[in-house]
Parts: C-alpha cells; structure tokens; sequence
C-alpha cells in the first residue's frame, strides 16, 4: 500500500480529501497532513510518503519551495499540485520546480481525483518501491498513523503494561508524550444516529474517518500530543502535555465540537475526565466515562460533561414491563391516543428518574413495540402502510437520545391506531356479522358487551358505537331481544317451568327474567301465554 501526504492550509480541504474518497481500495494509505511546506517537508523526511497532494499558495513556506526540497531527495515520489482556475500560472511553474502533475481542487472529490491516483499506482507499481529506512517506517507503508495510534491506545488499556524501552520509542515514534506529562481522556459521541438509517455503511464510516481528522487537526494546533480510538461512533481521545489546565482542555472540546457542526452539520456531544498523572490510570477513566456516558442518554440537547462520578442505576426494568404493555395495547385497542401516550410518557419518567443504560431503555420499547406489532401487525391491510418491525427496530437501537425513541414510540403509536381504524372502517360488516354469530351460539351464557369485545379482540367503546349504528340497538338490548325470542319459544312448545327457561337462556333471576320479558313483549309472561292459548282456541 503507498502513502500519500496531503498538504493544504485548509483544515476542510484535508479532510475532504482523507474522508471523501476510498483511499485503501485505490491502494493507498493517507499517513500524514500538514498546514505549510516547512511542516510538509518534515512529515516527507518522517514517513517518506510515495505521494504527496500539495496546494500552492500557503503560509511560511509554499508549494514551489516544497517541491524543489523533496526533489533533491528524491525523484520518485509523485508530486500533485492542487490548484484553482486562477492558479494556472502557478501551475507551470510548479511543474517547472519538479511537480508530477496538477489537479483543480473542485475536482479534488470525484472520479477526477480517483482516475489520476489510479494512473500514480500504476507508475509506482512499475517503478517498484524503495527500500524503507527501518523496520517501523516498513510497518507504517501499510498501515497510517491513526491506525498506530489506535494500536497504541488499545495497549494503553491494559493496566500492566509495562513502561519500557519499547513503548516509550513507539510513544516517540507517534510524537505522543508519556513521560513528565498529564492526561486526559475525552470522549466524544455522535448525536445524529437516527441518520445512520438512510446511509451507506461506507459514507458514514468516511463520515467518522472525517470527524477524527478533524479533532486530530485542532488538537495538534494547540500543541497537544494524543491518541485515538474509534467504537460504536464514540471517538476516545487521551491527550497528553506537560502544562494542561481544565479551560485548555475545555477550549479544545468546544473548538472541536463546533468545527464538527460547522463542516459536517453533525452534532455532538463530550465527555472530559479529570486529568491524571499515571498512564496506567487510563484504564479506570476509560471505565468511569463509560458508565457516565449513559447520562447523555438523558439529556436532551448536544452538551459536555465531566466524568467525576458514577450515576447510572441498575434497575429491573422488565419487572415493570408486562403492566405497562397492557396498558398500552388496552388504550390502542381502544383507539385512545392519548392515553396511549401518557403510557409512553409514564415510562420515560420512570428511565428518566432512575438512569436506566440507554441500551436496556432502547431494547425495553423494542420488545414492547414487537409485541404491540403482533397483536396488530394484521390490521395494515395494505403493503404499503407500515413498514417491517424491524426497520423500527434499527431506528430505535440507532437513537442517542430518549427523546428519539419517545418520538418513534408516539409515531408508531398514531401509525398502529390509524390503521385500526381504517381497517374497522372498512371490515363494520364483517365485524357485525361476527358479533351476531357469537350471540347467537352463546345467548345461553352470561355475555355482555365487555365478552363480546374480548372476543372481537376491539374495544368496548368502539364495539357499542358499531353495533348500534349497523343495528340500530344497543348490544345488551339485542341480547335480551334474542333470548326473549327463545324463550317465547320455550313458552309454547314445553311445559319447561320459568325457573328452567330463565336458567337455560342465560338470566341470573327469575326477578329479572320476567321484568326484562314484560318490557320488551309488553305482557307479562303468564298474559303472553294466555293470549297465545286464546288466539288457539278461536281459530
């Protein structure tokens, strides 16, 4: 893999070019940057780059001055000049003092730019390498200095390393202080992982790739040596200077932060750890500011905090589960939104005043909404209308805020209930004709109108309301209606005694039997039979 060093005055520009294109698939590894040619001649007598991507016009020594430099060393690296249209005469003489070739900048990210390195590799693989100074600057041509530094870190981690002749020339060799020093570790986290949905895994890792250099270039601007380390679109750095005091630090956090939003529109939020004396401590701060990065969970807005204690609870929290669920599939079935949100609301008060780990609040509503989808997942009638459970699913996990996954909970919610209703709407007949046929097969029992919705799986609000529009009675009326009708039946063709018919017809008194028959009938049991025996004899 060659290496390439990208030099230009502008901040944006470097990471442009580190970040907007796949360097390792063209083969090539971005092993350095620089602000001005006297700092890039130093990286090119450092890491010996097989290429470098240099502007013209930049502070103390420019790109000509670079050019003629690197050429009485070597006349094998591949010099490309950055320019504008106005650089043109620039340009001729660059490539006079020894440049390669010349690129536009607006060029700088497309297929331009990746056509023309490609062309380089070519050359360079028909040119063969040049044997490398020693063995670390051989293990450099195939890996960048972020990655060491991540290497680095990662071994930093282990509480008993040892502090040797061998780590502190690796520290040396990645220019960051371990002896005589302080430390401190930062952490930030990306707050716009609701993004992460509608982006390529490639484009939002180049993303992250972009954000490192970023803080990387603020960081060396002030001075600080550092190491980084990137997991789960945190970004842990240890920083390390002699003389570092807490508003330092703090500048750098913010500068950081608000260069990330001005560039990338990619908020964010910190962790900072109180400076330490012993490296070997890392390990322990690394622990502390995992646990205190739950409260971002927390926290509505991009913010910084210190990691001075531990605040995040243990809680059972699906002990609690099962109530809350009912709740919430009782107040949907019902079609009450807001009840159902009050739900939602109750739940959040509860993470909220016990600190819940923001994963086991994420999962919690995962496993709520996959049973809710259950339940209901037949009511979307039409393909279109909800999308599968577990696109909801990944917009939950990607939240960094509560608030997020709140927000998607109430949307899912007004999705799910809308769709009930349609389908109601648009199922009334069936769902009557289903009611009826459970009336009429189960007249004899004790139903009403709340076993008549259990069984309908609806509510017993929106049961009453159809019925009576498609029947034009209420459900408890037609009940009664049909069990008079049978027992106006019974009446005529047995000699069954009143107790055995109102037994046998579902009434819980013989009391109410006879109230409800005279009211519906207008006579009282023993008139109707007589007025049936009378219309018998006379005909």
């Amino acid at each position: 893999m060659y290496k390439v060093l990208i030099v230009d005055d502008e901040v944006l520009v470097r990471v442009g070019l580190k970040s907007t294109i796949d360097w390792e698939s063209l083969g090539f590894s971005v092993v350095a940057e620089a602000s001005n040619g006297e700092q890039a001649y130093e990286a090119y007598l450092l890491h010996k780059p097989d290429v470098i991507l240099t502007d013209i016009v930049m502070p103390k020594q420019d790109g000509f001055w670079l050019t003629r430099k690197v050429r009485e060393k070597s006349q094998r690296v591949k010099i490309l000049i950055l320019s504008c249209y106005n650089d043109f005469p620039y340009v001729r003489e660059a490539l006079k003092s020894g440049a390669d070739d010349y690129i536009l900048k607006f060029e700088a990210e497309d297929e331009e730019l990746i056509k023309t390195m490609s062309a380089i590799k070519e050359s360079l693989d028909a040119e063969g390498s040049e044997e490398e100074d020693n063995n670390y600057a051989k293990k450099e041509a195939d890996t960048n200095i972020i990655a060491l530094k991540v290497e680095l870190f990662e071994d930093l981690l282990n509480p008993n390393i040892p502090i040797d002749d061998k780590l502190l020339s690796r520290c040396s060799h990645l220019n960051f202080l371990l002896q005589e020093s302080r430390f401190v570790l930062t952490t930030f986290f990306r707050d716009d992982g609701e993004r992460k949905m509608d982006c390529k895994d490639q484009d939002w890792q180049h993303m992250n790739n972009a954000i490192i250099h970023l803080a990387s270039s603020v960081i060396e601007q002030k001075k600080i040596t550092y190491l980084v380390k990137e997991t789960n679109d945190q970004f842990l750095f240890i920083l390390s200077k002699k003389d570092m005091s807490t508003v330092q630090i703090q500048e750098v956090v913010e500068l950081i932060r608000t260069s990330v939003t001005q560039y990338f529109d990619i908020p964010l939020s910190a962790i900072i750890s109180q400076s330490f004396e012993d490296i070997r401590e890392v390990y322990q701060v690394y622990e502390d500011i995992i646990l205190k990065a739950e409260q971002l969970f927390y926290i509505d807005e991009s913010c910084v905090i210190n990691a001075f204690e531990r605040v995040v609870q243990d809680v059972n929290i699906f002990s609690v589960k099962k109530s809350y669920e009912q709740s919430l599939i009782k107040y949907i079935n019902e079609e009450n939104q807001k009840e159902a949100f009050e739900v939602i609301e109750k739940t959040e008060a509860f993470f909220r005043g016990n600190t819940v780990k923001g994963v086991e609040v994420k999962l919690f509503y995962s496993n709520m909404l996959s049973n809710v989808f259950e339940r209901y997942y037949h009511y979307f009638i039409e393909e279109d209308k909800a999308k599968d459970y577990t696109y909801y699913h990944k917009r939950m996990m990607a939240a960094t805020k509560i608030k997020s996954v709140v927000t998607l909970m109430k949307e899912i919610i007004v999705m799910i209930i809308n769709n009930v209703k349609s389908y109601r709407n648009n199922n009334s007949n069936h769902v009557i004709k289903e009611a009826i046929d459970y009336i009429e097969n189960n007249y004899q029992k004790k139903i009403s109108l709340k076993s008549l919705s259990e069984h309908l799986n609806l509510s017993k609000h929106y049961v009453c309301n159809l019925f009576k529009k498609e029947t034009g009675e209420n459900v408890s009326l037609y009940i009664n209606k049909l069990r008079i009708e049978k027992a106006k039946q019974l009446i005529i063709d047995s000699n069954c005694k009143v107790k055995e018919i109102y037994d046998d017809l579902g009434f819980s008194d013989q009391q109410y039997f006879s109230k409800t028959f005279k009211k519906i009938t207008g006579m009282t049991i023993m008139q109707y039979k007589d007025s049936i025996l009378n219309n018998a004899e006379s005909k």
